[in-house]
């Protein structure tokens, strides 16, 4: 197994954490929460990732994931009180409990008491932010420390982790680049090497989770300019075959991005560009000009240059303005495809790789792959990867075909399957499972709507420079903790309608947000009361003062957040001051949720299951379901991570700015940090006296 952990495999273990907590958290927030902050979160799934992946090269990633996922949640809902702080507690007490999994992951006795030590961490940083509130918060903090390590540990930690992490062990180490933990080390890989020096010689190959290497002694040398036709006959349930690795370990991204133990000489390519007949796979942006523009930006264009000539690159594949701006998953699959032709087409890459492009955009394949193939830099060598030769012809200078992992002649093959087959992924098959026989369909290639938090209604506000909307977003979080009283409190929650009014964000998630929030609020006001004897003033005036700033924490986070894009989120971040690899996670976790999302949608769409039968309208037989779909859940969203390191090793887009263009700040835009720094300083001022 390589040792080599590349930036891309850690951001796609990171990303996948993030969202699988994520869309967890979602069902759960409707769980209602016990006075004051006592909740349920599903611990139980990132421990899973805890115990099943090994700690040396994953835990730290592990535990930026989950802080990343809550933190994802919060900022679509509203950040609470406790939320800045509780971030270092998932951080560091999933990071512990990796490292003490690994003295044994499928005893159940240190599962159980791992889970514990991870929630009594988390919940102890967690319950400390109260303190900041002053001596009155004491019993606060000790009642939410206790009740929380007792939910998230072991009713929503330990209990729940006993079942899923045998459910999921061997079923999603893979995608991420590993094999699973407690199986016998397959043999080392040993074989000769006796051809010449060329781009490939004597390469065998062996992807995580697999007995078998997927190549064997293969030679193949690319010359500069040529195009190379590479048939595979891999079977309708694996998607990854011999021809497929054979691209990715020439083009550089394997085994550096996917895991795997290799043997041979590799001459790869410096810089690469894929074209892919599941374009959704590919996807590190949201919308199709800022995916093509991150193509540019990858060779060394400015953001703003990026995004003028991404437009045009679009208008050359006959996808106009409106297809542009739209998200990826609005797009049909065609359309996708021509998206990831037009990325290519700009890209000053060495290697060009396009796989079974025909069944994406149709019988005019011919004529769209054209241009791309006439524009490739002088010297640039494509491989093209079909499963039928006919269609290779008059497009290659040679062919190679690819069966059990060795070189055959001719390349012809009975068992390759049909041309417009897409195999299913396991939570298209489990929930096709659960559909009534006459309900049971293929999957659907068009467009998908997904609920998106970033509307942009206010144009006002979308136009704001991101810089300024992040400082604006911390300078009144401090405002939340540093106020004197309850009444600088109520001011910024009257700022916070405000900001609502003019931003416009989406009032269904603006009144869930709130909607959650009331059993805390109400609790702050009425906890005095359940020590017994009279309350006093202050006690009450704490309470009101921690009630107006969770509202507040709410209307402020949403407002702000709907009227930034994922990339202008990342690049605000990095133009704050933060990590270029942080700031870029921010996004591509939302991009990877809102694609994982699409998945499911097309799968209840295809099933037949998207009429109510899975659906808070009829919640025991979601209920039922449940259990049954989270194993598949995770690996889908783990498979989709894991294909998507590829893309950002190729690019490097984790390493590039954000396809978003900064302009000269507004007059309105230093205004509104003046506005927003001068608030917190009259604050700061005035508790202090």
């Amino acid at each position: 197994m390589s040792e080599t952990i590349a930036p891309s495999r850690s951001m796609a273990v990171l990303g996948v954490v993030a969202v699988v907590f994520f869309l967890a958290l979602l069902p759960f927030e409707l769980i209602p929460e016990i006075p004051v902050d006592i909740d349920a979160k599903p611990f139980f799934l990132p421990l899973a990732f805890c115990a099943l992946l090994p700690a040396r090269k994953t835990a730290l990633a592990i535990g930026l994931g989950v802080a990343l996922g809550e933190g994802l949640r919060d900022l679509m809902e509203g950040y609470e009180l406790d939320d800045p702080i509780g971030f270092i507690g998932y951080v560091i007490g999933f990071w512990a409990a990796s490292h003490f999994y690994a003295l044994g992951p499928t005893n159940k006795l240190i599962l159980a008491v791992g889970a514990i030590l991870c929630a009594f961490i988390q919940a102890s940083f967690e319950a400390s932010s109260f303190l900041i509130f002053g001596a009155e918060a004491v019993s606060v903090a000790a009642w939410s420390a206790f009740g929380n390590t007792i939910s998230h540990g072991i009713i929503w930690g330990a209990i729940p982790l006993f079942f899923l992490t045998p459910a999921l062990h061997g079923r999603f180490e893979r995608h991420l680049g590993f094999e699973p933990r407690g199986t016998p080390a397959p043999e080392p890989l040993e074989i000769a090497i006796d051809a010449p020096v060329v781009l490939l010689s004597g390469v065998s190959f062996r992807p995580p989770g697999k007995v078998e290497p997927v190549l064997v002694g293969v030679s193949i040398e690319i010359r500069p300019g040529e195009c190379i036709g590479v048939l595979s006959a891999n079977d309708a349930t694996d998607t990854d075959g011999a021809a497929q690795w054979l691209a990715r370990i020439a083009a550089g991204v394997a085994p550096t991005a996917t895991g795997g133990d290799i043997v041979g000489h590799v001459g790869a390519a410096a810089r690469a560009s894929f074209v892919s007949g599941r374009p959704a796979d590919l996807f590190t942006q949201p919308r199709a000009v800022q995916e093509v523009a991150a193509a540019l930006i990858a060779d060394g264009a400015a953001p703003a240059e990026a995004l003028a000539r991404g437009r045009e690159a679009l208008l050359g594949v006959d996808l106009g303005d409106d297809k542009a701006d739209a998200y990826v998953w609005e797009l049909d699959r065609r359309e996708q495809a021509l998206v990831l032709v037009a990325a290519a087409k700009v890209r000053e890459a060495d290697l060009l790789v396009i796989d079974t492009i025909a069944d994406a955009i149709g019988p005019d394949w011919r004529d769209a792959l054209a241009p791309l193939l006439a524009a490739r830099p002088e010297g640039a060598a494509t491989i093209l990867i079909d499963r039928e030769p006919s269609r290779l012809e008059g497009l290659v200078n040679r062919t190679i075909a690819l069966k059990t992992g060795t070189l055959v002649d001719p390349p012809v093959f009975e068992d390759a399957h049909p041309p417009n087959a897409v195999p299913d992924t396991e939570i298209m098959m489990r929930v096709r499972d659960a559909a009534p026989e006459d309900a049971r369909g293929a999957p659907e290639d068009g467009p998908v709507r997904v609920p998106t938090l970033q509307t942009s209604r206010s144009r006002w506000w979308a136009a704001r420079d991101p810089r300024v909307k992040w400082l604006i977003f911390v300078a009144l979080l401090m405002m939340i903790y540093l106020a004197p009283d309850w009444r600088w409190m109520a001011g910024v929650c009257a700022l916070g309608l405000v900001m609502v009014r003019t931003a416009q964000p989406p009032l269904g998630w603006l009144g869930f947000a709130l909607f959650v929030q009331v059993p805390n609020v109400i609790g702050l006001l009425l906890l005095p009361l359940l020590g017994g004897g009279a309350a006093t003033g202050e006690e009450f005036a704490f309470g009101l003062r921690l009630g107006f700033g969770w509202v507040a924490a709410i209307l402020f986070g949403v407002s702000l957040l709907s009227t930034m894009d994922p990339p202008a989120i990342a690049a605000g971040l990095r133009g704050v001051g933060l990590p270029r690899r942080f700031s870029f996670s921010v996004g591509y976790a939302f991009v990877l949720i809102y694609l994982s999302a699409a998945d499911f949608i097309k799968a209840m769409s295809a099933t037949g299951l998207d009429d109510g039968r899975l659906s808070l309208k009829r919640p025991f037989a979601l209920i039922r379901s449940a259990p049954s779909l989270v194993a598949p859940v995770v690996e889908t969203v783990a498979r989709r991570g894991g294909v998507m390191a590829i893309a950002l090793e190729a690019n490097k887009a984790d390493r590039r700015p954000a396809p978003h263009a900064f302009g000269a700040p507004a007059v309105s835009d230093f205004a509104l940090a003046l506005g927003a720094l001068t608030l917190l300083g009259a604050a700061v001022a005035a508790r202090l006296g």
